[in-house]
């Protein structure tokens, strides 16, 4: 599986893999304690649940 659409030709800086050569865990960062999101879908779902439990994601 090589993502979804373009991820296998974009590659996020500072990365030496595309984003069809990561897991899901690694692109979206949606789990406690990972680092930030490279996924703009999970950066903004992790504010959304901040704001609405005020609580981390």
């Amino acid at each position: 599986d090589k993502g979804f659409g373009y991820d296998p030709i974009f590659r996020p800086d500072g990365y030496q893999r595309s984003f069809g050569e990561m897991a899901a865990e690694e692109k979206h960062g949606w789990r406690p304690g990972m680092k930030d999101a490279l996924s703009h879908r999970a950066r903004a779902f992790k504010a959304f649940w901040s704001d609405l439990c005020g609580e981390d994601a």
